[in-house]
């Protein structure tokens, strides 16, 4: 039993399992990023409130901290976030930008659920106030878009107050206002808001872990298939010169 070379099949066979090594280590990197990620969020909730201010820096320094912020709610730019259930029943997130007192900044808060009406087209009523408020909450991320929804699909296509996901640079576009790539999570059991049961987050972690594993798994049984088929066609071949040498014996 002896290995016969292909470079045909040798280089299919490299190729796939490159890409399943390259795929592994891609796997172990996502699972060391989510492991610092979910680090951060752990200890950011250990921390103090920290208050927002107009000169406070950029929001990311921030993520998962606990915040308190001062200033005004802005009703006339607030949208409703699409698609958002609350125990299987159908309604919206209320985004309201706040104006920091004393500034021209502005910060997006996410004022929790609020349910739909029985008419699609028909939004809630609810009511904002106008009065300069005190809000405490979490600063996250904006959730991202789904792959399956195009570049060119508008997050307002079918409301221009009920958008189907979040795009800050749209909104910056629409209204003339920069939130910035982060909002935040008001506090449940505090004023101005509605339903609010955040999801803790979970980074997940040991799934990429599988996953490396699979595909490095991958790359082992691609080696194996490729030796076995490689040992495989050497046997078939001195099988089919067993017959010729044996005539050339006897002749």
């Amino acid at each position: 039993m002896t290995y016969k070379f292909s470079l045909g099949l040798t280089s299919f066979c490299l190729a796939l399992v490159a890409a399943f090594i390259s795929l592994g280590f891609w796997q172990v990197h996502r699972a060391e990023e989510k492991s610092a990620l979910q680090q951060a969020y752990e200890s950011a909730g250990a921390k103090p409130i920290t208050e927002i201010s107009a000169r406070t820096g950029n929001l990311s320094e921030l993520l998962y901290h606990r915040v308190r912020l001062v200033g005004h709610l802005e009703a006339d730019n607030q949208i409703l976030l699409d698609n958002q259930t609350h125990k299987t029943t159908a309604g919206y997130h209320v985004l309201t930008p706040m104006r920091l007192s004393n500034s021209d900044r502005r910060v997006m808060i996410n004022r929790g659920w609020i349910a739909g009406t029985s008419a699609r087209a028909e939004l809630p009523v609810f009511e904002t106030p106008t009065s300069e408020v005190v809000i405490t909450g979490t600063v996250v991320p904006l959730p991202s878009r789904s792959p399956l929804i195009g570049d060119d699909v508008k997050p307002d296509i079918e409301n221009e107050n009920a958008w189907f996901y979040f795009d800050s640079k749209y909104y910056q576009q629409k209204k003339n206002i920069a939130v910035g790539e982060f909002w935040i999570q008001q506090e449940p059991d505090t004023d101005y808001g509605f339903v609010r049961i955040w999801s803790i987050y979970n980074a997940k972690v040991m799934m990429h872990v599988g996953y490396a594993i699979m595909w490095f798994s991958f790359a082992v049984i691609m080696l194996v298939i490729y030796l076995s088929m490689s040992i495989s066609r050497n046997t078939l071949d001195a099988k089919n010169e067993d017959p010729e040498d044996n005539s050339k014996d006897i002749s």
